[in-house]
């Protein structure tokens, strides 16, 4: 565009082209007098005489920062021409096909030299499109780290060098909750003037954190512990006056309490605790591993092998060296203490991880066992007089037991002998008593005495009966029968004669089949029932129980018979299976019968045992061969 205007603004125009800016000399009439291409450019029309409302329908209506339309009367243009202002980098945002475009204008009234008396003006414009897009991200930044700072749970807060509050967010104000006065003021005073004093310290450097442990009260009035960190924030803008600081507060109470915990467990337990570093220096012992090591005051700083036997260093080292290496372990080292003596300790080393997976440093414990030791040590000495006496023992129990057999096998030859030639008399005396009660001329008067000698000796067969199986001289029939179908039978035939008050359960699992004498498998349960029921003498329960074990070196049956009666002591249990042997008056029982149950039982092939206590019943447990389901037997 030529002409005196054009001419006259030429140095400005181009210092305006050179920083990117359109520069525009406009007239009382509207009509633009000068401008650079960069004017155009930002225009978007080609060069020639235009006027500045060329613009409008380029650009359409503009909105300030906030969105909001900005009406004609306030454009830059119209202020400085009509009211004679001047506009500063007022920001306006206009709709472009290429999307939004943010402009800077700065107008400046200047006298209209076309029209005197008129003013004209000096347009400047400045694509900030881009500025204006970084600030605003930059603003949208601040908002959310506002708002993180406000969020946190960790109090936060800004203040002047008198610790006047600036800004604290919503935990700060929570946790101090002193409103009007200083921030520190929740301290406790004992430790409030070594904070202020590391406080001071801030304005010595621009890099400076503080960072101190203070004790205090909360809100509440709850004693806390709180650790302090605090940070200058440079906004003087390098006039030098006071700056003021950042303070973040940490609450470790918990953890405060958690150490002190700990170290009073660890301080009472009757085990010295260490902590040593990456070279094998100790740096945090308890008192009682000072003094099983050495003596107190000493520990500390020195290296684990200073207090360890010449002898036993290198065993020390490669414990240490498998904690370096994340493996825990333990050992027996000797101690040269400081009174002198050589002490044994036991000794564990475990790593400890950190965050980023390394061995930090190395735990461990400490016992001394010196005194286990030096024990042991004189228990192997006694070692063979034990040795000697304890076989000298087992020598004298084995003969007594030797002739404690001996004993039962030869009251078991003679009973077996005495009950054999009994028998043949019995026999002798129930045939006679037969063909007494046969004779038609018997006097009726003595017909009850032949019935009570029949009696008499059926009576006699049955205990002779019950000697032969003691002394193991019956003959067997063994017989392959179902013992699960035989106790069940035995459960129903012995529900009458037991008490009425006693209720009989039988248990038996199907199919289990032995090879043994049936009679006397009968005689055997039927004998363990009626010692069951004599001891429910107030009634009770009583269960008949077998089932089939197939482990072991073969199947076997368990039979057991269980009461909840009175129970037995020890030293009745102890001889119970023992011949003639009785709790019941001996005119009510003959004191064979579980003597009988035992040798039915081992002639079977079979283990018999019992457990017993006073007021807790009685259980009978009998082991024997089993054959396995019989064919065709029960499911």
């Amino acid at each position: 565009m030529d002409g005196p205007d054009a001419e006259a603004f030429a140095p400005t125009l181009a210092v305006a082209q050179t920083l990117g800016q359109a520069l525009l000399v406009v007239g009382a009439d509207g009509k633009v007098r000068a401008a650079n291409e960069r004017a155009f450019e930002l225009g978007g029309i080609p060069q020639g005489p235009w006027t500045a409302a060329d613009w409008l329908p380029r650009w359409g209506l503009p909105v300030d920062v906030d969105e909001r339309p900005v009406e004609p009367t306030d454009w830059p243009l119209n202020r400085c021409l009509r009211r004679g202002e001047s506009v500063a980098a007022m920001r306006l945002g206009f709709e472009r096909p290429e999307g939004r475009t943010w402009l800077d204008v700065t107008a400046v009234p200047i006298p209209d030299t076309h029209r005197p008396g008129r003013r004209a003006a000096i347009l400047l414009i400045e694509d900030v499109t881009r500025r204006h897009e970084d600030e605003q991200a930059l603003r949208r930044a601040r908002a959310v780290l506002a708002s993180a700072v406000h969020a946190s749970p960790l109090p936060m807060a800004v203040s002047d060098p008198d610790g006047r509050l600036i800004g604290a967010n919503t935990a700060f104000e929570r946790f101090v909750g002193r409103d009007g006065e200083p921030w520190w003021s929740f301290v406790d005073p004992a430790d409030r003037d070594g904070l202020l004093e590391r406080l001071r310290t801030l304005d010595r450097g621009p890099d400076v954190v503080a960072e101190h442990e203070v004790r205090g009260t909360d809100r509440t009035g709850e004693p806390v512990v709180v650790r302090v960190f605090a940070a200058p924030i440079d906004d003087t803008n390098g006039t030098g006056g006071p700056r003021h600081v950042s303070v973040q507060l940490s609450d470790v109470t918990s953890l405060r309490r958690s150490e002190a915990r700990y170290r009073t467990l660890a301080e009472s337990v009757p085990v010295g605790i260490f902590e040593m570093d990456r070279s094998g220096r100790f740096v945090d012992v308890t008192p009682l591993m000072e003094v099983q090591v050495a003596s107190p005051g000493v520990v500390i700083g020195r290296h684990a092998t200073d207090f360890v036997h010449p002898d036993d260093q290198a065993r020390v080292r490669l414990h240490f060296a498998r904690a370096l290496a994340g493996r825990g372990s333990s050992n027996e080292y000797r101690v040269v203490h400081a009174d002198g003596r050589d002490r044994v300790v036991l000794t564990s080393f475990q790593p400890v991880i950190g965050p980023g997976g390394g061995v930090e440093s190395v735990i461990g414990a400490v016992l001394d066992i010196t005194e286990n030791v030096e024990l042991q040590q004189k228990l192997r000495e006694l070692g063979h007089d034990i040795e000697l006496l304890a076989a000298e023992q087992a020598r004298e129990r084995l003969e007594a037991e030797l002739a404690q057999a001996q004993r039962f096998e030869s009251l078991g030859r003679l009973a077996g002998g005495v009950a054999h030639d009994f028998n043949n008399l019995l026999g002798v005396i129930s045939n006679y008593a037969g063909f007494l009660a046969k004779r038609r001329d018997l006097p009726d008067e003595l017909r009850p005495d032949v019935d009570q000698i029949a009696r008499a000796a059926q009576r006699g067969a049955e205990l002779t009966r019950q000697l032969l199986l003691f002394a193991r001289r019956e003959q067997l029939r063994p017989q392959r029968f179902d013992l699960s179908r035989t106790l069940d039978e035995l459960g129903a035939l012995m529900t009458r004669p037991l008490r009425p008050r006693i209720e009989l359960a039988v248990e038996a699992e199907p199919g289990i089949t032995i090879d043994a004498d049936r009679g006397q498998i009968e005689q055997m349960v039927l004998n363990l029932l009626i010692n069951a029921r004599d001891a429910l003498p107030s009634g009770g329960h009583i269960t008949l129980r077998a089932v089939l074990d197939n482990g072991g070196s073969g199947p076997t049956v368990l039979l057991e018979v269980t009461d909840d009666g009175i129970g037995m002591p020890d030293e009745v249990r102890a001889h119970i299976f023992e011949p003639f042997f009785t709790t019941k008056p001996r005119s009510e029982a003959s004191g064979l019968g579980l003597a009988t149950v035992q040798g039915v039982v081992e002639q079977a092939g079979g283990t018999i045992t019992v457990s017993s206590s006073p007021g807790e019943g009685t259980t009978f447990s009998v082991r024997l061969p089993a054959c396995g389901p019989e064919p065709g037997g029960r499911a």
